[in-house]
Parts: C-alpha cells; sequence; structure tokens
C-alpha cells in the first residue's frame, strides 16, 4: 500500500490549538510508504495537514482524525497564543489551504491502479499526461529508499497547465506531487497522484536585477544554473548563495520546497533566508503572491484572487496582530527545518507568508515562479583544508573555527575518502592532508591580504588545540575545486562503498546545535556499533548538521527490524541533545528533515 491524500477537504468551522499535538499516521517499516508522502511532496489538496502544533487534534469533513503518537518525553510542545493561532487558521481558510485526512489509498475511493483511465480524464479535462510503465517507473523514485509509483506524470509548458492540471486534480480527488530535481532524501518528490516536473519548460531567469539584489525565476530554473546567470550579468559582484551538494540538478522549486541549505550556510543560512515572494497555485487554482505581510493576487485583474487577499490582509491587521509565542522548539537550532515554519507568521516576524510556505514541501502551494535575493560575491576566498583523527576530533574543534567567521565549514570521513579513492583514482585525493576525517573551511573577504592572515592565523590556533593531525591553507582555485568535488561527489558515490558493502539513507539531516556535536557523534558511533552497524558521515558542521548513509540491511526482515529499533534509539538521542525529532522519526519511518 502506499500513501495517498484522499480527500479534498472544506475547512473546519474553528481550529483550536493544544498543548498535545496530534501525527500524522507512521507506515510500518516494511511499507512503500515514502516518509515524504505524508507532510512532504503530496501536494494532495494543496493543503497543510498539520501546521506543527498550533493546528493540533483537527478534524475535516467527518473524516477520523489521525491517531496520536507519543512524543518524546523531553519534547513536550507548548501552545500557541491565540493571536496565532488565529492568525494561522486565517492564512489557512483564506488560502484555501485547508486541513485534510491522510489514510490509505486503496480506502480513500482514489483509483490508483487504472493510470490509462486517469489518463483520459484528464486529458478530457485539458490536462496532457504521460501514463506508460517507462515513465511512471521513473518518476516512483527520488534520492531516497522509497519506490512509489505515480498515477500519471505532467510536464507544464505555462502556468496556466498547472492551473488546469490543479483544479483537474481537485475535481478528480487525485493527488498532486510537485516535484523538483527529485534529490530529495525522505520520498519527498514522489506519491500516487499526478507528477508536476515544471523543470522541462518552466526553466526562465527572468529578471536579474543587481540594485535591488533579486532574481525573478521559473520553479524549474536548477540552482547551478542561477548561480552562473548571476554571476555572469553581474560581472561577478554578485550571486546566489544556497549551494547544496545537488545544485547541478536540484531546481528552485525543489529547494524551496525542502528549504535547501547548502556548503555556505553558516555564512548565508537557508534557502528561506532568501525567498522575498512567492507565485502560488492555491487548490482551488486561484493564482496568489505571497509575500512579507501576507498575500495578493499575482495578477491584479483577476477578482477573486485580489479579493481573497484583501481579505487576509483585514484578518491578519495592518501591524499583523499582537506579539505572538512560538511553539516550544521552532527556530531553537541552525539548522532547525523539520516541520512547517509557523514563527515566520508571528506578527514580529511581520507575518511573511512567502517565508512560512518554505519548507513546506509541496503540501501548501504549488510555486510557479519565486523573487529571491541575491547576496554580494567576496573578491577574495581561501580553503583551509584540516585533517582530523575523526569526525568527533574534528567537531571538538568546531567552535574555534566558527570564531573567524567562516563562510562554511563542511566534513567528510575517511569512509568518503575511500570511495573517491576507488572510484575515481589516488588523484582525486591527493590534495587531501594526513588524517582520517577533513574539514573544509571557507575564509573570505574583500582584502586579500587579510584573509591570508585570517586563514593561517586559524591554522596556528587549531594547531596549539593538538586535535588537528594536518591541516593547510589552499589557494589555487582548481585545486579548491578539486577538493571540494570529494564533499559533493564522495556523498553520492559512497552509496556503494570502496569496500564492496552498501550504504542507505534513512538517518539523513540530524542536526543539533554545533557546541552539542561532538558529544553527539560520540554517543552516535556507540549506537551505531551497538546495532552492528557503520555510518558514512558527512555534512555541514559549521551548522551542526549530519548526513549519515548506513549500512543498513534492508534486503531481510531482521535487517529491517534492526533498521527499526536504530531509528527509534537514534532519534531518542538527538532529542537528548536539543533537537527537535517529529513523531514518525521515532518509529523508524522517517529520513531527511526529521530531527532538527
Amino acid at each position: 500500500m502506499s500513501w495517498n491524500a484522499c480527500r479534498w477537504a472544506t475547512a473546519p468551522s474553528s481550529v483550536t490549538a493544544s498543548a498535545s499535538a496530534r501525527a500524522l499516521p507512521v507506515a510500518p517499516a516494511s511499507s512503500a510508504a515514502p516518509a515524504g508522502a505524508g507532510r512532504a511532496a503530496l501536494l494532495g489538496p494543496l493543503a497543510a495537514p498539520l501546521l506543527g502544533a498550533a493546528l493540533a487534534a483537527t478534524e475535516s469533513d467527518g473524516a477520523a482524525s489521525s491517531p496520536e503518537v507519543p512524543q518524546p518525553a523531553t519534547a513536550s510542545p507548548t501552545a500557541v497564543s491565540a493571536v496565532t493561532t488565529r492568525m494561522v487558521v486565517e492564512f489557512i481558510r483564506l488560502c484555501n489551504m485547508t486541513p485534510i485526512t491522510y489514510a490509505w489509498a486503496d480506502d480513500c475511493g482514489v483509483n490508483t491502479h487504472f493510470p490509462d483511465e486517469t489518463a483520459r480524464r484528464l486529458a478530457a479535462a485539458g490536462v496532457a499526461v504521460e501514463t506508460s510503465e517507462l515513465r511512471r517507473a521513473e518518476y516512483a523514485y527520488d534520492a531516497s529508499n522509497y519506490r512509489v509509483e505515480p498515477l500519471a506524470v505532467a510536464f507544464p509548458r505555462t502556468v496556466d497547465d498547472v492551473v488546469s492540471a490543479v483544479r483537474a486534480c481537485r475535481d478528480l480527488s487525485i493527488p498532486v506531487i510537485g516535484r523538483g530535481g527529485g534529490t530529495s532524501m525522505a520520498g519527498n518528490a514522489i506519491g500516487t497522484g499526478l507528477v508536476l516536473d515544471c523543470s522541462r519548460h518552466l526553466t526562465a531567469i527572468h529578471a536579474v536585477d543587481e540594485a535591488a539584489g533579486v532574481a525573478d525565476v521559473d520553479p524549474g530554473v536548477v540552482l547551478a544554473e542561477l548561480t552562473r546567470t548571476v554571476e555572469a550579468r553581474t560581472g561577478g559582484r554578485m550571486t546566489f548563495a544556497p549551494d547544496p551538494s545537488s545544485r547541478t540538478r536540484a531546481t528552485i522549486g525543489g529547494a524551496i520546497g525542502n528549504d535547501a541549505c547548502g556548503n555556505h550556510s553558516v555564512r548565508h543560512g537557508r534557502m528561506s533566508d532568501h525567498v522575498l515572494e512567492l507565485d502560488l497555485v492555491t487548490a482551488d487554482g486561484l493564482r496568489i503572491t505571497a509575500a512579507e505581510r501576507g498575500l495578493r493576487a499575482t495578477d491584479p485583474r483577476d477578482v477573486a484572487a485580489a479579493a481573497r487577499g484583501r481579505t487576509q490582509r483585514a484578518a491578519a491587521g495592518p501591524g499583523g496582530g499582537e506579539p505572538g509565542t512560538v511553539p516550544d522548539g521552532l527556530s531553537t537550532i541552525p539548522r532547525q527545518v523539520s516541520g512547517y515554519h509557523l514563527d515566520h507568521l508571528l506578527p514580529e516576524n511581520r507575518f511573511d507568508v512567502a517565508r512560512s510556505l518554505v519548507g513546506s514541501e509541496g503540501t501548501c502551494a504549488i510555486v510557479v515562479r519565486a523573487r529571491v535575493r541575491l547576496v554580494p560575491k567576496p573578491s577574495s576566498a581561501l580553503l583551509v583544508c584540516l585533517g582530523y583523527r575523526d569526525v568527533v576530533d574534528a567537531a571538538r574543534d568546531i567552535g574555534a573555527v566558527l570564531e573567524f567567521s567562516p563562510a562554511a565549514v563542511e566534513g567528510v570521513d575517511e569512509q568518503i575518502v575511500a570511495t573517491m579513492r576507488a572510484r575515481r583514482g589516488v588523484d582525486s585525493v591527493a590534495a587531501l592532508p594526513a588524517g582520517g576525517a577533513w574539514l573544509y573551511v571557507d575564509i573570505d573577504g574583500e582584502d586579500p591580504g587579510t584573509v591570508e592572515a585570517r586563514a593561517h592565523e586559524l591554522l596556528d590556533r587549531l594547531r596549539a588545540h593538538g586535535r588537528l593531525v594536518d591541516g593547510r591553507v589552499v589557494p589555487d582555485p582548481g585545486e579548491r575545486a578539486s577538493l571540494w568535488r570529494v564533499r559533493e561527489d564522495g556523498a553520492g558515490l559512497s552509496s556503494r562503498l570502496a569496500s564492496g558493502g552498501e550504504s542507505w539513507p534513512g538517518w539523513e539531516d540530524s542536526a543539533v546545535a554545533p557546541e552539542r556535536l561532538a558529544d553527539y557523534l560520540a554517543e552516535f558511533r556507540d549506537l551505531l556499533a551497538e546495532h552492528d552497524l557503520d555510518g558514512v558521515m558527512y555534512g555541514h558542521f559549521g551548522a551542526g548538521c549530519m548526513h549519515i548513509r548506513i549500512t543498513y540491511d534492508l534486503r531481510s526482515d531482521e535487517g529491517r527490524a534492526v533498521f527499526r529499533r536504530f531509528t527509534a534509539a537514534a532519534a531518542e538521542l538527538v532529542v537528548r541533545h536539543g533537537a527537535r525529532c517529529r513523531a514518525s522519526t521515532a518509529t523508524g519511518a522517517r529520513g531527511r528533515s526529521s530531527c532538527r
């Protein structure tokens, strides 16, 4: 069976805050259900099933509410203020982003077995789709462990095509999955309904305004292409900052969907820090623009959309209402991107609807265009490459590294380096200093002399601490690019280890505060050993965020049982170190974007 958003729900008459949030049902580990098919990627009715603790205990259209899943004892949610709850409810109601109930697809009344019939009905509604076995197989997977075959795939050429598809799917009760580059690690880009892939045709960069520091782009634009274009059009003076390792295939729409970060997130933060406005298609097919202070009609001549925007602004009030209370656990660590970003809807945060939608993974609306912030590109930069005995020693020095205000602090372990050596040759890692784990630290600025002095000062400081095995400053751009490829390519290649074994997603993006990273990794290694597992460790050390691919045996019943036991224990561990954990992760059904 597979997860499906099975009901186009009507808005409830009231939604109340609760001190105990309800969670979506959790799929058994042996099921093919992706974690992303709940919160992530399943647009369903373009509706937010739960907006964190603020919309707890919601029922819709008479459907049974989801079973309550116990939270870890240390993660006690608190109620939000009445004014904050009112704003969230108004936001959902006025955007027609109404809560829905998730259930097993086979119980929903949605036909998941006859794609040809689905194609015929969508074609009759003016929506061109592809339903061949090959096409549906291609879109049945992303970078996660999950495989869920969609009913059909569409490649919209215009925003009007997106509107037509959404309206037709609403009428036919077919979920919609907005897909970017397909690089998601937790099933975020797959589902049982209609996949909308904007990366083929909606790929225009409409404007790059250097003076305003803004780019206006379609959702299918690939991140690396946007960066190249911005730098070319501004003479290298400006750039687009988010740079995940998948940036050569990840799209703007996908990066907005999962609040992508990247190697330089220590300096530039997450995608939500760079979104100014989003043009959306809502559940009822309206074209709405989300921005700071609320909503407006994308086309001022659109009477229905304009009326909704006016109503929303009136509900929020000219000043956004009284200061609110952020639910316990929101925005407490740099990499907290799990769940919905309710804090952006607080009055003191200017009721920024655009930023609140970043990270909602297509469950609230389809993004059809975006205005994003550009940042100045420093004229001088150096890479400081640091070798350590292991990842724990490397993490112990993060506090000292951050004192130098680096642009990036990334790390890899010896298994990634061994894999690169085996797959790409000895020369691919020859420039690394001695060690068994490595940190990549970017130091940048406008004055080359100052940048070089800071880089050498950092090396001297770390040598004095006694944990550094070896380190070097890398001034040559070509050599820097070669070293960064170890970090960026090695992660993907390590799914097949140099030893011949396999490593799997399933515990991606666990994050703690940077100052707690070393202790977390030390205990995490012990937990791996306790379950007879090994982990390939790499990630954003400067933000306390680790990508850990693990040598699970997912091909046997016993191996999957180990997977569940380990993931439950790992969830308890990361919560003890100050992270917040979605309930579904604690039962082993979720990987990426789960513990932050």
